[in-house]
């Protein structure tokens, strides 16, 4: 399989993931709805200049997305609210002190750009493909700590959460962002799975994900991610948090406004 195919794979994989994300984060706000005109921003994003060039009008619209949100009141606050169809944004809203210029934390949803980088990263050649264990980018940890297991856990593993290792997410979270080495914390985490087998949610398998970006690259995730990803989409992020060593976080903390968050979302239906 070409590296572009297995890019494609990649890619193709989180669409899913991606699209949950971005499907929940629009339609869970409407208790609170006001229809949102769209405006322009010269940013890339295609405005419906009229009702009429949609399927549906505003107010079918709303009572259909009313009747949809009624069971997820309960969910907390909502920022903002953008509805796009056949590649328009139809509406957007924005509650609070939220703008469409403002950036918002994408929290988990940011691991789905980290996978779409590796696609990009696997089509430009940098990595040889999902399959390539990730010994060969950690070499200052498994010399130190030889095991042939957690060395042949693949960039696929990481992906698809079955690296096997033990969690750094929830109740873990707090003590690995506050250890002084966010990598070594990672790996150090025990076998708690079967790499390839078994699936076991944490953010340190992105942040690995990350710094292989980086030593692939020879650029940091975000000018790699500004080179071929945001910045020929005029995406801008408002901020992405660092670990102690000074990679980007993979896999949390990044600030998009949700707007380019739509665009994100196009891409992938487009892919």
């Amino acid at each position: 399989m070409s590296n572009r195919l297995k890019s494609h794979k990649v890619l193709l994989s989180l669409t899913f993931l991606l699209a949950i994300t971005i499907y929940f984060s629009y339609w869970i706000f409407f208790e609170n709805y006001s229809s949102g005109m769209v405006k322009n921003h010269n940013d890339g994003i295609i405005k419906s200049e009229a009702t009429a060039r949609v399927a549906m009008s505003q107010q079918e619209l709303r009572l259909q997305l009313d009747e949809l949100t009624k069971p997820l009141h309960t969910l907390g606050p909502i920022n903002s609210i953008l509805v796009n169809q056949h590649g328009e944004l139809v509406a957007e809203q924005y509650f609070g002190s939220m703008n469409a210029n403002r950036g918002h934390n994408i929290k988990s949803a940011s691991k789905s750009l980290l996978s779409i980088l590796v696609g990009i990263a696997i089509d430009k050649g940098y990595l040889e493909g999902v399959h390539q264990p990730i010994g060969e980018f950690f070499p200052e940890y498994f010399q130190n700590n030889p095991d042939s297991l957690k060395a042949a856990i693949t960039i696929e593993d990481l992906l698809t959460m079955r690296s096997g290792l033990a969690s750094t997410s929830r109740a873990n979270y707090g003590r690995w962002v506050s250890s002084s080495n966010w990598i070594r914390y990672a790996l150090d985490r025990p076998l708690q799975g079967t790499p390839g087998i078994d699936r076991i949610y944490s953010t340190g398998n992105t942040h690995l994900l990350a710094v292989i970006l980086h030593r692939a690259t020879g650029m940091n995730t975000l000018h790699f991610a500004n080179r071929y990803l945001f910045g020929p989409m005029d995406i801008r992020l408002a901020g992405w948090d660092r670990d102690p060593q000074g990679y980007f976080l993979g896999g949390n903390n990044m600030a998009m406004r949700p707007r380019d968050l739509v665009k994100i979302g196009r891409l992938m239906m487009d892919v």
